[in-house]
């Protein structure tokens, strides 16, 4: 089946600020039976969905706060898209564990959710979306233990390229099976080796491909317009060092 090519920037336009922020650790605060979640900012968090690490053992579960900034829990809440539905089922203890997807009715697939491998971060909001950042303020997530997202223009940084990036909700790290950058995703920011190699893939019909293997710097120099990536591989930072990315018609 073809992947859904579609844009985000403006979903993403968050990720990019590099100026330092503070980076204290969020916190539970219990409301009577109920549990709120304070972010960095010192601002509850309401209306969104959070991979958070409760036990500290950085593998984060899928956590949801309503409108009043209460923790979901013991529901199932249904999430539309273009076209998509997924359906997420939380349990007794708050953590998001099981989803179903269905896209029209073409298909449809149903998996567990697993802990998502993170490392020590903070919460902070960035034009209206909650993001990740390591301890040096920059939205940053080690792409070892992610391989697809969506991502916004390659920037050259220096000592390595970066991109804004959108995980989609996925499982075991790989093949998330959902094409529309969901709420419940991970906003957050990729960062590549100045020796990446990148694959382009052409779609150019159904079961028809076509791959161009490149250096990132002559994939930045030919301009090629693309909205979708997988990792394929990492260095020991975490930065992409070999990469597919779809082009877009």
């Amino acid at each position: 089946m073809k992947r859904k090519m579609k844009f985000f920037a403006a979903l993403l336009a968050c990720a990019m600020t590099i100026s330092p922020i503070a980076a204290v650790a969020g916190q539970w605060v219990p409301m009577g039976q109920d549990w709120a979640y304070m972010t960095d900012d010192g601002d509850f968090a309401k209306n969104c969905w959070l991979w958070l690490d409760e036990n500290h053992d950085q593998k984060a579960a899928l956590y949801h706060f309503d409108a009043n900034g209460m923790m979901s829990k013991q529901t199932m809440l249904t999430l539309n898209g273009d076209g998509e539905t997924l359906c997420i089922n939380i349990d007794e203890n708050g953590i998001a564990n099981f989803y179903a997807y269905s896209a029209g009715a073409s298909w449809y697939t149903s998996d567990m959710i697993y802990p998502v491998l993170m490392p020590a971060y903070a919460i902070h909001m960035a034009n209206g979306q909650y993001c990740y950042y390591l301890p040096d303020g920059v939205p940053y997530y080690n792409f070892a233990e992610v391989k697809d997202s969506y991502i916004s223009e390659l920037t050259d940084y220096g000592p390595c390229y970066a991109a804004d990036a959108f995980i989609p909700i996925y499982h075991q790290g790989s093949a998330p099976g959902v094409w529309e950058p969901m709420e419940c995703g991970i906003i957050t920011n990729a960062r590549f080796a100045k020796n990446c190699l990148v694959t382009v893939s052409y779609y150019v019909g159904p079961g028809d491909n076509y791959d161009d293997v490149m250096s990132i710097s002559d994939f930045l120099a030919r301009h090629i317009d693309y909205n979708y990536m997988s990792v394929s591989a990492t260095d020991a930072n975490g930065y992409v060092t070999a990469c597919t990315m779809m082009a877009v018609e």
